[in-house]
């Protein structure tokens, strides 16, 4: 009889017609997905940190800045690379005229002396713009091998207002939003998993209790689902980049993040 009591207790709906056996599920289906992608979000994280985007920050940086490429030259030049490289059979591409007069004419708002990166506010200031200029999208994978990452990196660092990714297109933020959502949506999940279990809901026989239970914590596992496809969102956007830009083939990856690389700037 009492086993009887406690499944219409919990079979017992809400003014909403949600049983306290459903808000159950709700509850454990929330922190597990949480558990699951807390931990694709922090290898997330990580992936787009500064050490672990070398090759997206040197091409960031290579196409947007002219002081940069300037200062490639000259390291370069003092260790006596022969700029005019071939690309194909009988062709050859004049890095030196591309890294000190090309790229700046084809893009002019890239302006020296400015060591900061210009928005021109038409969209041709985004890298999948910028990489449609081929002797540019040449160029990266040419250099990159060549040049030593330190000079990448002691560059940025006497030029704080230097473009790079994580400043710019605010993508270590995106995917600690991402992270941080997903674990704080884990914490509220066990408090709220815990207040369940501890309440009256499931022992009274009216409904009362349930229906009070469940007007204040029913809102609460709303939002946290809605904080979920926000995490996977940003999670989503974050990951699109390391695909899109930390690769020779930046262009050609583009297509397959689609609805992410169009907002990365």
């Amino acid at each position: 009889m009492l086993a009887n009591k406690k499944d219409k207790s919990a079979k017992a709906a809400s003014p909403e017609g949600l049983s306290m056996d459903d808000f159950d599920a709700l509850v454990t289906l929330h922190g597990l997905l949480c558990a699951f992608l807390v931990s694709v979000a922090m290898a997330t994280q990580s992936s787009v940190t500064h050490p672990n985007m070398p090759y997206a920050t040197f091409l960031s940086v290579t196409c947007k800045q002219q002081g940069f490429r300037n200062f490639i030259h000259e390291v370069l030049n003092e260790t006596g690379f022969n700029f005019n490289v071939p690309v194909m059979a009988g062709v050859k591409l004049d890095l030196e005229h591309e890294l000190l007069y090309g790229v700046q004419k084809r893009f002019p708002w890239q302006s020296p002396p400015e060591l900061h990166h210009i928005s021109t506010g038409r969209g041709d200031d985004t890298l999948p713009s910028l990489l449609e200029y081929e002797p540019l999208r040449i160029m990266v994978p040419l250099l990159y091998p060549v040049f030593p990452q330190e000079y990448t990196e002691a560059y940025l660092i006497k030029n704080e207002k230097a473009y790079r990714p994580q400043k710019q297109g605010s993508i270590a933020y995106v995917s600690a939003t991402a992270t941080s959502l997903l674990i704080s949506g884990l914490c509220t999940n066990v408090v709220l998993y815990i207040a369940l279990l501890v309440s009256p809901a499931k022992e009274d026989e009216t409904g009362k209790a349930a229906r009070a239970f469940e007007s204040i914590a029913l809102p609460i596992i709303y939002v946290q689902y809605f904080s979920l496809v926000i995490a996977i969102g940003c999670m989503s956007y974050a990951g699109s980049y390391v695909l899109c830009f930390n690769t020779p083939f930046a262009k050609s990856s583009l297509s397959v993040n689609y609805w992410f690389y169009s907002i990365v700037r």
